[in-house]
């Protein structure tokens, strides 16, 4: 889209707004329906401030991620086989947490050896134990 082009394609304005599905919005009209989304300075800090707190969190995340060490990283495996539940429900629970474990260490693993091979050594290294303990538990708890 260049500067020049309207952003609504239904009047032709160049200023943000909504439109009444049930109106039809003739061009130079200020229909029923219209309404024009306006900023302000407020809304703009409040956004800014909230980018920041945002961006802030992710790096401090980054950071603590980068400063463990492999057995640190290694302890953040937090799923535990429930044998009172079904094998349908934890293996729900085992797949939210290895894939958030997956991310974890593919971070880890980037900063400290390198992006070559990544996907590799995440699985070797840290996955597939896993997937084999959870395997294991599901034949021992669901005979």
């Amino acid at each position: 889209m260049s500067t020049g082009d309207p952003i609504c394609p239904q009047c032709g304005s160049m200023t943000p707004h909504f439109h009444n599905p049930q109106v039809v919005c003739k061009p130079g009209e200020v229909t029923p329906g219209f309404v024009e989304i306006k900023e302000t300075a407020t809304d703009k800090d409040i956004r800014k401030g909230i980018e920041t707190v945002l961006t802030s969190i992710v790096s401090r995340f980054d950071q603590e991620i980068i400063a463990l060490t492999e057995e640190e990283l290694r302890a953040r495996w937090y799923f535990t086989y429930d044998p009172s539940s079904s094998k349908e429900w934890n293996a729900y629970q085992f797949f939210q947490m290895l894939e958030m474990y997956r991310k974890t260490c593919r971070q880890w693993e980037d900063h400290h050896h390198g992006y070559m091979c990544i996907v590799e050594r995440v699985r070797d290294k840290y996955l597939m134990p896993k997937i084999r303990e959870f395997l294991a538990n599901q034949e021992k708890h669901h005979e």
